[in-house]
């Protein structure tokens, strides 16, 4: 198998098609998926990064996680009364990005 292939099958055992959280709609893994619909928490994030620097000899000496995972502060009131907040623009986290990572033995991107 190729890398590309191997790095999708790798995703696609982490992450099987699932339904998001609080919907009833359906994620379906592909290569352009923004992986933050899967799972939108960067500490779980670190410990997939961790299998996949092993599993695919990758060198990854520092990610700016504020890029994927924008820290947005709010208020009680607005949480209780549902108010919509701007929203925080952040990059798409991407398997492609892990594919050309992996290809390259080194994070590519930031």
């Amino acid at each position: 198998m190729s890398i590309e292939e191997n790095v999708f099958a790798f995703f696609k055992e982490e992450f099987p098609d699932q339904k998001i959280l609080f919907s009833s709609k359906m994620f379906i893994l592909e290569r352009d998926s923004p992986l933050q619909e899967i799972e939108d928490e960067a500490y779980f994030f670190t410990l997939f990064f961790e299998k996949y620097m092993e599993k695919f000899n990758v060198e990854i000496d520092e990610i700016n996680w504020d890029a994927y995972y924008p820290y947005e502060e709010i208020g009680f009131w607005d949480w209780i009364l549902g108010r919509k907040h701007k929203s925080i623009r952040r990059k798409a986290l991407t398997i492609e990005m892990f594919i050309q990572s992996a290809k390259a033995g080194k994070w590519l991107y930031d």
